[in-house]
């Protein structure tokens, strides 16, 4: 190769290399309009808010203005001066021992940059967001696709943006009057800030500031952020309309053959059934606290077959183990939530007026078994079911007033107590003709 060549080799290898170094040494701050647009860009692909994303680079780096200094720039600074920062800066600066810097020489290699010609906070945080280089190298690794630059504003914020939705950034929560950013956005810049140990004082000072200058973000991004959280709860009306839409679902009536009236008891299956409806219940309560968050068609789907599948449970237990089965009755507000997406699923508290219809059956091992049907005026005809004893025995013929909870055409009730001493759903009996 000749020396002209030679020269002309070097010359394109300044050229190519030279932009790098230019931009590490002297990064002019970004123009609000370039801010603005890594800003909305950052927000569009993630669920974090622009505000956020607005206020942080506030607070990080004074909206670009201040990046930190060079390794020369540091040892001139500190020379003759003891603050926090010279004492960080002494202790950590970017040592290859110091955990949180450990992979700066990859990410600069990757960006053809030099050490000594780069800006770094006290404690070797990169570029407009401030990331410590492990956790730079840890987002933009499993955002795989194209080289990502701290010092670069549009890849600073959208990995920042990265960040902060992994750490529960959500711009789906509903904000408070006079809010620009939720709890979980005020938790996550805590988190931003200080990691595991995310409830300091220091920490939530942070996200408090952070939330200031969010507050007096440029109101393109406010009024987006406005037009994003009206556009997610329209989206969530449209869910909810959808999943309700027809979502009742009849449960027929439960066959009582294999365990209704005639069938010996049997106190295993007696127990066995009350557990069931305990972790039917458990299940069907936790389904219901999803679908009243998310308004999920899908959950929806799967609470009508748990509610099925628990009346079967529930109407066993009615003639299985009454006594123990009364407290097992789900609360009047999940009633009537449950009520709202299916259809005869689930026990109401009724009263009732008729005629007592009493049987009674002997069985070989000396045991017996006694069946009460009421037969109302309007041709109902409903087993009932009393519970922690009978005060007074009910004989073919008295009419009764009585008070309880019903499923199909099976009643629960208190039998130990009147109804001018029922207090709650358990209800109670009262003899009009013996």
């Amino acid at each position: 190769m000749t020396f002209f060549s030679k020269n002309i080799f070097l010359f394109i290898i300044v050229f190519l290399f030279l932009p790098f170094v230019l931009l590490a040494i002297n990064v002019p701050p970004p123009t609000i309009e370039e801010m603005n647009k890594a800003v909305l860009e950052a927000s569009g692909k993630t669920r974090v808010r622009s505000a956020l994303l607005f206020g942080l680079l506030g607070q990080e780096t004074g909206y670009g203005r201040n990046l930190g200094r060079t390794e020369g720039e540091w040892q001139t600074y500190c020379r003759n001066v003891s603050s926090q920062d010279c004492r960080n800066w002494s202790r950590y600066d970017c040592k290859i021992d110091y955990e949180e810097a450990r992979h700066l020489g990859d990410i600069l290699k990757t960006l053809g940059l030099a050490k000594n010609s780069i800006k770094t906070s006290s404690t070797c945080a990169l570029g407009f967001t401030q990331f410590e280089p492990k956790t730079w190298r840890l987002v933009t690794q499993s955002k795989p696709g194209k080289i990502y630059s701290p010092w670069n504003i549009n890849d600073a914020v959208l990995i920042a943006a990265y960040f902060l939705q992994d750490l529960g950034a959500d711009s789906s929560e509903v904000l408070r009057a006079g809010s620009v950013l939720g709890t979980k956005d005020k938790i996550a810049l805590q988190k931003y800030y200080c990691g595991g140990r995310y409830t300091r004082r220091e920490c939530v000072d942070y996200a408090e500031n952070v939330a200031y200058k969010a507050k007096i973000s440029p109101e393109t991004l406010l009024k987006r952020d406005l037009e994003r959280q009206l556009e997610q709860l329209r989206e969530a009306q449209k869910r909810k309309a959808k999943a309700e839409e027809g979502i009742t679902v009849f449960c027929p009536e439960v066959p009582t053959d294999d365990f209704g009236f005639g069938i010996m008891p049997d106190s295993e299956k007696a127990k066995e059934v009350i557990t069931l409806l305990d972790g039917a219940n458990r299940e069907l309560l936790e389904a219901l606290k999803l679908y009243q968050r998310s308004r999920d068609a899908v959950v929806a789907k799967e609470i009508q077959e748990m509610s099925q599948k628990r009346k079967s449970i529930l109407v066993e237990a009615f003639y299985r183990n009454p006594d123990r089965a009364l407290y097992f009755v789900l609360l009047e507000n999940d009633r009537n939530a449950l009520s709202q997406i299916t259809n005869q699923c689930v026990e109401k508290e009724t009263e009732l007026e008729g005629t007592i219809e009493a049987l009674h059956i002997d069985f070989e091992d000396g045991g017996g078994q006694s069946n009460y049907t009421l037969l109302t005026s309007d041709g109902q005809s409903v087993t009932l079911h009393p519970a922690l004893g009978l005060t007074h025995a009910l004989e073919s013929g008295a009419v009764v007033k009585v008070k309880g909870i019903r499923i199909d055409n099976e009643l629960i009730f208190n039998g130990s107590q009147s109804l001018g001493k029922a207090r709650d759903f358990s209800g109670g009996i009262d003899i009009l003709l013996p």
